[in-house]
């Protein structure tokens, strides 16, 4: 047993809605702060930035619905209306509009990563790139809050993306910790670069080699830490949930 998951059908459906209500939010995000620089900078050469983001996102989510659009049976469009004067969709338009918008999302997610790495390269340092960490923070809690609110719990997943096992056998547990652990290693890896680039020492040791030795410690143990907490409190949670839907299922 690899202790792996796929995505079932609910599962799937849940993440491509909860991907397209980011989009709006980053959507409103963008514009909020396209004006709020426009009415302080007083030129759209302060923006530029901002606007190729809602671009990309936008272009994303056109791109996809166009690219696709030929899978997708548009016949009672024409029909529907023609007889409520109404664009009634079925579910499979649903779908193709949601999963489109969540396209949007995601080539806006990794094009602001861009920004970021681009802008830290530059500047050497994340000063100027808060407002872009800020459009990821708000997309990201935004697609938690939609996942709580349709009862899907965020459960841990792999480097790859596959979700892993909730059960609570001991090899199914190990190969959780496992992961926790690579999935604190990479990150503790990234953040060297980031560490060196940005010549900021979060502990005060003065050899090289031993400062960037034990903050690499210090992340690995940090991460492995919260990783394990919020991964293992999902599962609990999710196990939870579902066992009491399968009781009352049992009792009716």
């Amino acid at each position: 047993m690899n202790g792996n998951r796929k995505l079932d059908e609910r599962e799937m459906k849940i993440l491509s809605q909860a991907m397209a209500v980011s989009l709006f939010a980053g959507i409103v995000y963008e514009i909020i702060v396209i004006i709020c620089k426009l009415v302080k900078k007083g030129s759209i050469k302060f923006v530029i930035t901002e606007i190729s983001i809602l671009g990309v996102m936008l272009f994303g989510a056109i791109c996809f619905y166009i690219v696709t659009s030929e899978y997708v049976d548009k016949s009672g469009w024409s029909k529907e209306y023609k007889r409520s004067k109404r664009f009634l969709l079925d579910e499979r338009q649903k779908k193709h509009i949601t999963e489109s918008l969540a396209s949007g999302a995601f080539f806006g997610y990794f094009y602001t990563l861009f920004v970021i790495i681009f802008k830290f390269i530059r500047d050497k340092g994340f000063k100027n790139t808060y407002l872009e960490i800020g459009l990821i923070f708000i997309m990201l809690i935004v697609l938690d809050l939609y996942h709580m609110k349709a009862k899907e719990f965020n459960l841990p997943k792999t480097v790859t993306g596959k979700i892993l096992s909730t059960g609570s056998s001991a090899e199914e547990k190990i190969i959780r910790y496992k992961n926790y652990l690579l999935d604190s290693l990479i990150i503790s890896i990234i953040f060297i670069p980031i560490d060196i680039i940005a010549k900021r020492r979060l502990l005060p040791i003065s050899s090289e080699l031993l400062y960037y030795s034990a903050s690499f410690l210090f992340r690995l143990i940090l991460f492995f830490i919260i990783n394990l907490i919020k991964g293992e409190y999902s599962i609990k949670c999710y196990n939870k949930y579902y066992s009491h839907l399968l009781d009352e299922e049992e009792r009716n």
